[in-house]
């Protein structure tokens, strides 16, 4: 699917920059792999057991390549490499990500299995020794024995304190264990949800988009209760980067995705799939009402002035998206409704930017 994405925007920019600077093709690809490199240098996840300083000497390597060949052909199979190379990095992290999960799991369970193993060894020991110290109380009873009784009342003295002495250390490695377990827990959920989090915007990112739209797509079939995908971007945002710096970017992708959770309702199911492109799902709503509520998006967005400081003095920059709406259909699949949202948005594009567009448009488009 991000596959597909790519080559959609890849299409789409070569025939804008063709329209608008008349450059050659050549230069659209090399500018498309230059910004997919960008993106993935950005989110690459570091670690040694997935490698991560080969994939990126890998991917300097294909750069180098690009900037060495004149070759539209050869540009395009560099291109085509650079695909395959991102989605095995993306399937290793995957890989990597639920082994992680499954190994804290299997902490826990083994924590929780000693814990219990520990309190029954407790159990019995204690039981044991009440026993013992039970037949030496009888034993220190008998009054004709004076000496032994004396030696009597000391080892049951003794038994005691050692008894005490065994139950708060058995105590204290239990607490010690119950909070080891709750923290574990504790990272275990952090883990699971920071795996579905963009850490740019504290949106959910495109493994959790699809994950629910399959979920929803799933209670569509059953219950016939309708939703809609929307699908938006900012327009022109490289030149915000190329312009303002890739921080003050950020900041732009950050407050556009606080503003798509102030618009949208608090049901509705918001994401960041990739750079400057944002999902969201509206829930129970299609047609002119899922129109009304992206429109309300835009307006917002359009409105609102971006300002930060820059050498002692304050700069103001305003942004405007490009979106489109699709809604669930029978049979639908997650990427069939990414297709026609996504279809919808590139069609707004075309269109001039700055306006929503509705998957029915797309008929007369095609007309």
């Amino acid at each position: 699917m991000g596959a597909m994405f790519f080559r959609k925007r890849d299409e789409m920019e070569i025939r804008l920059m063709s329209e608008r600077d008349e450059v050659s093709s050549e230069a659209c690809l090399k500018n498309i792999i230059a910004t997919l490199l960008r993106i993935i240098s950005l989110y690459a996840k570091e670690s040694d057991e997935l490698d991560t300083r080969r994939f990126k000497q890998e991917l300097s390597d294909i750069l180098i390549k690009i900037r060495g060949t004149s070759d539209i052909y050869e540009l395009t199979k560099l291109n085509e490499d650079l695909k395959r190379l991102i989605l095995k990095q993306l399937e290793a992290e995957r890989i990597y990500d639920e082994r992680r999960f499954s190994e804290l799991k299997d902490l826990v369970r083994m924590l929780m299995k000693s814990l219990n193993e520990l309190v029954e060894e407790d159990r019995g020991f204690g039981e044991a020794l009440r026993e013992d110290i039970m037949k030496l109380e009888a034993a220190s009873r008998l009054e004709d024995i004076k000496q032994l009784k004396q030696e009597l009342a000391r080892i049951v003295s003794e038994m005691r304190e050692q008894l005490k002495e065994r139950q708060e250390n058995l105590e204290r490695a239990a607490d010690e264990l119950a909070m080891k377990v709750l923290d574990l827990e504790e990272r275990l959920s952090q883990m699971t949800e920071e795996a579905l989090v963009d850490e740019t915007t504290k949106l959910f990112n495109r493994r959790a988009l699809m994950r629910r739209l399959s979920d929803e797509i799933a209670r569509y079939a059953v219950t016939n209760i309708p939703f809609s995908l929307v699908i938006f971007d900012i327009d022109n945002f490289k030149r915000i980067n190329d312009e303002h710096g890739h921080l003050i970017g950020d900041r732009v992708l950050y407050m556009i995705g606080r503003i798509a959770r102030e618009t949208f309702r608090t049901d509705d199911f918001v994401a960041r799939m990739a750079g400057d492109e944002f999902a969201a799902i509206l829930m129970g709503c299609t047609g002119t009402e899922s129109w009304n509520a992206v429109e309300r998006l835009r307006d917002n967005i359009a409105r609102k002035v971006f300002k930060y400081n820059r050498d002692g003095e304050t700069v103001s920059l305003t942004v405007t998206i490009s979106a489109g709406v699709a809604w669930v259909r029978k049979n639908d699949t997650p990427e069939s409704l990414l297709e026609r949202a996504d279809q919808a948005m590139y069609l707004a594009k075309r269109r001039g930017r700055n306006q929503v567009v509705v998957e029915t448009e797309l008929e007369g488009e095609r007309g």
